[in-house]
């Protein structure tokens, strides 16, 4: 019964909303100490500090400002009503005067406005891109309490923002400050930009080092570096892990509120090549001095390799390299999506530890701390901007290239300077048979190109058949099919292509053996077979999808219910557990290790012997309601035979029994609500009708469907009930058009036509027994498809011709009144979810996906 409460809410919210004001849930990380996680990750010394932000903020919505609560960042919300967070911090004299100060968000999600003192410094345009702010001078406060507000919107829509509404196996995402927020602190006179250029030899034995630093004087004393008294130095220190370099330049010449760059080539004469079993990393320290007192200092970190495709194959360090990968999701239900520095580091070195060399950060960018760690793990990223089977209507508007664009240059920003990085990525769902798609990715791949040395990928669906100008890499995802795909479709190509995306659900969990389907045994086989898969055909490499199970905004088909929205994708399920037979294969396949055996097992049988039951305990009461009456059983003959006849009698008032009609009801309303449970119940795994669901945008639509295939018992009530309504619905539909007609019908005239017109789903009674045995053959599936669709149009033509009938009018006047008024209620529902989600665009997206997934 709480399961029926359950649904019965979610189907009321559905149909009728109401507009309240919610407690909105706040989710934080538990306490720790930002500045020590990492000095090198946040460039902390005796010159440069940090102060932490993370405490003592105050929530509250812009329409409540006198509600405020106290919470620390990073944090969540839930919901999409804008929230402000605020804090205050102090500034003294000294640092006002001698200090530069910047404020450095790691994380927002997803829009922001940031104020300082009231006055707006910074819009956030969206994504969890980290970004700093320069604190203005003439805002900021000295020796005084300063104010900081962030307001936050996170709503996404159809076409507006990145990701977009309708996000398939996306993870959980929530609005709120989601990373770190500190106070960056140097001195007025500091080191404000340092970029670095790699260049190797063909042979990779040596490398020079292009070093671009640039000099900031913010010192308002009127001080000049011209002065020949004052003898300013940038010393710069290259160590590796068999030498070091040390290179010293004068610099001079700097004005107040001015910048000097100095470059600076550096010859290594032997190299430390970085790769995943010996990822050997190079520190260069940066030091401004006066007179051998140390103003500032920076220090950064990168690695030298050579990381290129050449006919149609990856090379590492000029050997043929193999992307051995996984997803990675941090996000976590328990605390909002957020994830601590401590996580990350024990995540990443687990994932380090199974064999991958490589993670792909699919549907949603990394935190930057994860790249830093994954450059002294072994690991190579690859980071793509989160979009994934988007309609190429969407794709061709304007504003969403350009969105898609500016997301890219921000990624680049924030990105490139981590080794790393290997690849940007495009997004994922492509249709390479669709040349919009082709056109768009031609375009964003050159912007890539033309402003990073890092490999430039995509993810399709379906292979393009030319290579596309600009795409170093070419992604096939492949969603758990039974067989795996015909090497000449990887491997005859005159481009590279990799596995992107390999995706198995796995929500069954343990069985006796892999003959069951989405069972942890299941997974290891096909994990295990797409791994000798891409080693016996030299592949460039693979994505397993995902290390972990993680959580989604919605609930789903494909990956199983659950309550949580739990995705069950994963290897393993947490980090404390990694009993799963499907990780321990995937391991033991990548180090090398100790084969593991996949039992075979017996499958089971999982059509419910409820739908048996109900169709005969129904096929029962229709024999005894057939033979209680020799009337009713030649009512029911003429009804069938001679349905113009049958109905004529109605329109004349001929003897019906009320009390049998209503039994025939409830009998048919059970037929009905059998034959659509028999193929929600087939189709609770079903990839297409998910993506068709998520088309319309509707949370609550979802779990409503969900809810009925995945609870065959509970559903079939609410759908029996649903359809003795829709009896009913139709009958009072049909005497509300009747008053624009002269001849007036009684509505229990109208209400006996729609019972016997569906009188034919009684004949279904048989066919529903065995129906869900006869769809998980999966050998007669269409012709059934085919056979349901035309008996629902019969019925409809049935009640058609019951109105003409009755009502006696002309049936082609029913027929065209009848079509304008489908038109009109679908396709008002349809204009509706159009103008609201672009629902028709992903609605014809997911069909055309069809016949490649």
């Amino acid at each position: 019964m709480a399961n029926i409460r359950h649904f019965l809410f979610i189907f009321a919210l559905h149909f009728f909303t109401i507009s309240i004001f919610s407690q909105i849930t706040i989710k934080e990380l538990p306490p720790y100490n930002l500045s020590e996680v990492d000095s090198l990750f946040f460039d902390i010394n005796q010159t440069r500090s940090i102060i932490d932000l993370k405490n003592d903020w105050q929530v509250y919505t812009p329409s409540s400002p006198d509600k405020k609560v106290k919470v620390s960042v990073p944090s969540t919300f839930a919901g999409s009503e804008s929230l402000v967070y605020e804090r205050s911090f102090f500034i003294s004299k000294d640092q006002a005067a001698n200090k530069n100060l910047s404020v450095r968000f790691l994380g927002i999600t997803y829009t922001a406005d940031v104020l300082l003192n009231d006055l707006v410094i910074y819009k956030h345009p969206g994504g969890i891109q980290p970004f700093s702010i320069i604190l203005p001078s003439d805002i900021l406060k000295s020796d005084s309490q300063n104010k900081l507000s962030v307001k936050v919107q996170y709503e996404l829509d159809d076409k507006n923002t990145i990701p977009i509404e309708q996000r398939f196996l996306y993870p959980s995402t929530r609005g709120g400050i989601i990373g770190d927020v500190y106070l960056y602190e140097t001195n007025k006179l500091f080191i404000n930009k340092l970029k670095i250029e790699k260049s190797l030899s063909q042979n990779l034995s040596s490398a020079t080092i292009k070093i671009l630093a640039s000099v900031q004087n913010n010192l308002q004393t009127g001080y000049d570096l011209a002065d020949e008294e004052k003898n300013y130095k940038l010393k710069f220190t290259l160590t590796g892990s068999t030498n070091s370099q040390t290179f010293v330049a004068d610099v001079n010449g700097i004005k107040v509120n001015e910048s000097r760059e100095v470059n600076t080539d550096l010859t290594l004469a032997t190299t430390d090549l970085w790769s995943p079993s010996d990822p050997r990393v190079y520190k260069l320290d940066v030091e401004l001095s006066l007179n051998d007192s140390v103003i500032d200092k920076s220090v950064k970190t990168f690695s030298l390799f050579d990381l290129s495709p050449e006919e149609n194959k990856l090379h590492l360090n000029n050997q043929d390299f193999q992307i051995k990968g996984t997803t990675y999701f941090y996000f976590e239900s328990e605390t909002g999506g957020l994830a601590s520095f401590e996580k990350l580091k024990k995540d990443l070195e687990l994932i380090k530890a199974t064999g991958f060399n490589t993670i792909r950060f699919a549907k949603v960018l990394p935190p930057t701390y994860a790249l830093h760690l994954c450059e002294s793990l072994g690991l190579t990223a690859l980071v793509e901007v989160p979009i994934n089977s988007i309609p190429a209507q969407i794709l061709l508007d304007d504003d969403f290239s350009n969105r898609v664009t500016n997301h890219l240059n921000l990624m680049i920003d924030q990105y490139s300077d981590y080794s790393s990085v290997i690849g940007f990525g495009l997004g994922g769902g492509f249709l390479g048979s669709n040349e919009d798609e082709i056109n768009f990715l031609r375009a964003q791949a050159q912007l890539l190109d033309e402003k990073t040395d890092k490999l430039v990928y995509a993810s399709f669906i379906i292979l393009p058949k030319s290579k596309i100008a600009s795409l170093d890499l070419a992604g096939i995802e492949l969603f758990g099919e039974t067989e795996l795909p015909k090497p000449e479709l990887i491997t005859d190509h005159n481009f590279s292509v990799f596995i992107s995306e390999v995706t198995y659900p796995s929500f069954i969990g343990n069985s006796n053996g892999y003959l069951n389907k989405n069972s942890y045994e299941a997974a290891a086989k096909y994990f295990s077979d797409i791994i000798d898969f891409s080693f016996e055909n030299k592949i460039n490499g693979f994505i397993l999808n995902s290390f972990y199970d993680f959580s989604g905004d919605y609930k789903s088909l494909y990956a199983g219910y659950n309550e949580q929205n739990i995705y069950k994708l994963g290897l393993l399920a947490n980090p404390e557990s990694t009993d799963r037979i499907s990780y321990n294969v995937v391991k033991s396949k990548l180090t090398n290790g100790e084969k593991i055996t996949i039992p075979i097992g017996t499958e089971k049988d999982d059509s419910p012997i409820l739908f048996v039951i109900i169709g005969l305990v129904l096929s029962i009461f229709m024999a005894l309601l057939i033979n209680s009456k020799r009337k009713f059983r030649e009512d029911a003959g003429r009804a069938l035979i001679r349905p113009y006849n049958f109905y004529a009698d109605i329109r004349d008032h001929r003897l019906l029994s009320g009390f049998q009609t209503i039994l025939l009801m409830f009998i048919l309303a059970g037929s009905f609500a059998l034959l659509i449970i028999n193929l929600l119940h087939f189709l609770r795994t079903n990839i297409h009708l998910e993506k068709l669901l998520l088309s319309f945008g509707s949370p609550s639509l979802i779990d409503m469907v969900i809810y009925l295939a995945w609870f065959p018992f509970e559903g079939f009530f609410i759908l029996f009930f649903i359809s003795i309504a829709v009896f009913i619905l139709f009958s009072l539909v049909i005497k509300l058009f009747s008053f624009s007609l002269k001849t007036k019908v009684y509505f229990s005239s109208i209400y006996y036509t729609v019972i016997w017109a569906f009188l034919p789903l009684s004949l279904l009674l048989p066919l529903e027994l065995v129906l869900y045995r006869v769809l998980i053959a999966n050998v007669i599936n269409p012709y059934v498809y085919i056979f349901i669709t035309l008996f629902l149009l019969w019925l409809g033509q049935r009640l058609l011709k019951g109105i003409h009938v009755i009502f006696d009018v002309r049936s082609s006047t029913v027929h065209f009144y009848s079509i304008i008024l489908i038109i009109v209620v679908i396709g008002g529902i349809l204009l509706y979810f159009q103008l609201t989600n672009s629902s028709l665009y992903h609605i014809i997206r997911a069909v055309s996906e069809y016949k490649f997934l």
